[in-house]
């Protein structure tokens, strides 16, 4: 037996050994950056929302001569409130879909069936943003990256009271 062995121990046991490593597949990396991309983007129309109810009056808004235009400032307080919500939970998604959550994996393939049903009601307008959500559905959907999420051994970071 080594020094080195009696000091460190079984070195081939480490995860940082490039036999033991598990590499996330692109397409995961890819859907947790167009996650992220979208959470910024919420973040940005709620902030822009906050910003457009706090402007003294209504001919000086953005919106005007739109149907935003025209409405109270408790509604667009709400909106963007809802929007900077909804981004927030949007980026912490994305953090743990790459850390390998099945959860969070589950999470977004809803969010983008969803978005995909209301691109087609929309059809011709949504059609930029049903083949962004179908490429996130067949990203999500590969066999490396379901093989990923299967086997990866994430657990939930819970704050502990005795850390």
């Amino acid at each position: 037996m080594s020094d080195w062995y009696a000091i460190r121990g079984n070195a081939s046991a480490l995860p940082t050994d490039p036999k033991n490593m598990r590499f996330r597949p692109l397409g995961v990396s890819i859907v947790g950056l167009l996650v992220r991309i979208a959470a910024v983007w919420q973040l940005a129309v709620g902030i822009f929302c906050i910003s457009e109810a706090l402007t003294s009056s209504q001919a000086s808004r953005l919106f005007k001569g739109q149907y935003l235009g025209s409405v109270s400032d408790g509604y667009l307080w709400f909106a963007g409130l809802v929007a900077i919500a909804f981004g927030l939970i949007l980026w912490r998604v994305a953090a743990t879909l790459v850390e390998g959550d099945p959860a969070a994996r589950i999470f977004v393939v809803a969010l983008a069936v969803l978005n995909i049903i209301f691109a087609l009601l929309s059809f011709p307008w949504g059609i930029a943003g049903m083949i962004i959500n179908l490429l996130v559905v067949f990203l999500l959907s590969s066999s490396s990256s379901v093989r990923w999420f299967a086997d990866s051994k994430f657990e939930a970071k819970r704050p502990s009271a005795f850390e």
